[in-house]
């Protein structure tokens, strides 16, 4: 019954790719992460929509300091630092 639900009414996604890198540090410990896919939500948007996701947990960025990811020489995403050595930031 459950899964009928979940066919009926879920969101169905089509993706056309997905890529995702992730940084690590000398020790092999993971600290950050960039997705980037290009889909649709079928019935809710009329065709493929970039999103992109940065997600980052380092002594670098420090309080209201900018961050700019960059793919090859395109900016994807830009955002403000809101805590400290903590950064999050997405295509919305």
């Amino acid at each position: 019954m459950l899964i009928v639900f979940a066919l009926v009414f879920g969101k169905r996604v089509k993706k056309k790719w997905e890529y995702e890198a992730e940084f690590r540090d000398e020790a092999g410990r993971e600290f950050g992460e960039f997705d980037i896919e290009l889909s649709q939500i079928q019935k809710q948007e009329p065709g493929y929509t970039l999103k992109a996701e940065f997600h980052m947990r380092h002594e670098l960025p420090g309080h209201l300091q900018t961050v700019q990811v960059f793919l090859d020489d395109l900016l994807m995403l830009e955002g403000e630092v809101t805590h400290a050595g903590r950064v999050r930031l997405g295509s919305d």
